[in-house]
Order: structure tokens, then C-alpha cells, then sequence
């Protein structure tokens, strides 16, 4: 088949209009980091833990977003939040 053009342009939930994806991204990057960053945290507590995060984990998940928020969040400084929190410390115990 011929490869058609694709249409990149749409909006997000906030209403954010974007005509292309480099735009996406960087709506995405200004206005929803601190979104992607919790949904990841949930993410790796599902996979490390083997179950979804309960309210006390989102408790925990939510302090470590906020902790980190002013480092731009990277990735080391999450891993090692979330692993040495009580997520991952008292699942053996529940």
C-alpha cells in the first residue's frame, strides 16, 4: 500500500492544542510531567511488588514525587526512593 500522511495534531486532556508531536512532547514535558512521573512510580510498584499500589503506597508514591520534584525527577533518585520506601521494605510482611 502507499503510505498516507499522518495527522499529529489533537489536543490533551487539559485542553492543550498541539499541531505536532515535538509540540506533544513538550506540552506533555511543561504540564503533565508530574502525572507521568506518579503513573510510573504506580507502574514499578505493580512490577516490583507484584501488586497494585494500595492508598498507602499512593501516600508514599505521592511524597517522593513531591520530594523530588525540584531535581526535575530523574530516574536514579525515583528508583532508589521507591526501593527503600515502605512499599518495597514491608511487602514481604504482608
Amino acid at each position: 500500500g502507499k503510505a498516507r500522511p499522518v495527522d499529529t495534531a489533537g489536543h490533551l486532556p487539559r485542553g492543550e492544542k498541539f499541531a505536532s508531536f515535538q509540540e506533544c512532547k513538550e506540552l506533555l514535558a511543561r504540564n503533565y510531567l508530574e502525572d507521568i512521573v506518579r503513573g510510573l512510580l504506580k507502574k514499578l510498584t505493580l512490577y516490583g511488588t507484584g501488586r497494585p499500589a494500595d492508598v498507602l503506597d499512593l501516600v508514599t508514591i505521592r511524597a517522593i514525587v513531591r520530594e523530588q520534584a525540584d531535581k526535575e525527577y530523574p530516574m536514579r533518585n525515583l528508583l532508589k526512593a521507591l526501593v527503600r520506601s515502605r512499599v518495597f521494605l514491608e511487602t514481604a510482611s504482608r
